[in-house]
């Protein structure tokens, strides 16, 4: 795992930003793989559930997601006991 956050730390590197489309502990670790770079992340969903997708891009930069099932997840009372 680390040569593949080392991969992206230094691709990451060459850019102001980036589009992380995955759950919270995704976002963290790429936050944590970038904190010594200007690269921005920026997270491109919220965590409302647990999605079985298919995705896809097409022409021109058009991403679409095909959602096969999903499983909602109640994340409202656990944010809000995080901050007391």
């Amino acid at each position: 795992m680390s040569e593949q956050l080392d991969q992206l730390r230094q691709h990451a590197a060459e850019f102001e930003g980036v589009v992380l489309l995955g759950c919270d502990a995704a976002c963290e670790t790429v936050h944590e793989a970038t904190r010594h770079s200007d690269c921005r992340v920026i997270q491109g969903m919220e965590v409302e559930g647990i999605m079985n997708v298919v995705p896809t891009v097409s022409f021109p930069f058009n991403i679409s997601l095909v959602v096969q099932s999903m499983t909602s997840v109640n994340l409202k009372s656990q944010k809000k006991s995080r901050k007391e």
